[in-house]
């Protein structure tokens, strides 16, 4: 007999709360309709806004306020490959190092679900065969490395062939990588403005949410990997949750 996705079977014993009411029946959906229940879709929004708006007041500070604020930075300069090089593996752990807290409010109302694990390991989501490792640490550092193959090389292409200058009147001047002297807004070839520096930066941390949040919550899906997200969280206060959140 076939089955279809929204069958329900009741938790283990083991997965009530301690007043016996529980999380209601297992709930299961397939990966693409996870993808579109209200929590991944509100937690990826959230972190959308998040990871633009916070890195840009403090990106504001550092690049802009700071004694040590440059009007100019080379492609090459720690100021721009930090956080190009950094960004793919940190986002995908502290991203998601909180996601799972409101899971367990999520499940009864059905704005998050179950999702088998034969369902993740066929077809294009058997390249991610992180997401059925049981420990969410280990499934967000795999995440990151691999995002790092993909995203590092194409943002560094930008940066270098399109963000950077290449047609500065200034020309080159490898040996002042500050451009100190010139004109506000004016760089020599192979450096990037203040400002581009900022939005390029901002802009890429705040992209990387769109794979990151709904890939790692797809992972907290998986039965097994709910399953102990539901038991770590038993009878644990908010607090006792944000602490324990990591370890998931």
């Amino acid at each position: 007999m076939s089955e279809r996705y929204g069958d329900e079977k009741p938790l283990l014993e083991d997965q009530y709360d301690d007043e016996g009411d529980g999380y209601g029946p297992k709930y299961f959906l397939s990966p693409g309709q996870l993808l579109a229940t209200p929590f991944v879709i509100g937690q990826t929004l959230f972190n959308i806004v998040a990871s633009f708006c916070g890195p840009l007041f403090f990106f504001w500070i550092i690049f802009h306020k700071l004694p040590s604020a440059k009007p100019c930075y080379a492609w090459y300069s720690g100021e721009v490959l930090g956080p190009v090089v950094i960004t793919p593996l940190a986002s995908s752990i502290l991203a998601l190092a909180w996601a799972p807290i409101g899971i367990p409010d999520a499940l009864p109302k059905r704005w998050f679900a179950y999702v088998r694990e034969r369902d993740v390991s066929t077809g294009p989501l058997s390249f991610v065969w992180f997401l059925r490792y049981r420990y969410g640490i280990l499934r967000h550092c795999m995440m990151g490395l691999l995002l790092s193959c993909v995203a590092i090389p194409i943002m560094l292409a930008l940066v270098v062939f399109i963000f950077a200058e290449s047609d500065s009147v200034y020309g080159d001047r490898p040996d002042d990588p500050g451009s100190a002297g010139l004109p506000a807004g004016e760089c020599y070839n192979g450096q990037l403005t203040a400002w581009t520096q900022t939005f390029v930066s901002v802009t890429y941390i705040g992209i990387l949410p769109i794979i990151i949040i709904p890939l790692g919550l797809l992972g907290f899906a998986v039965e097994p990997n709910l399953d102990r997200v539901n038991k770590i969280f038993e009878g644990k206060n908010i607090i006792l949750k944000g602490l324990y959140s990591p370890l998931c």
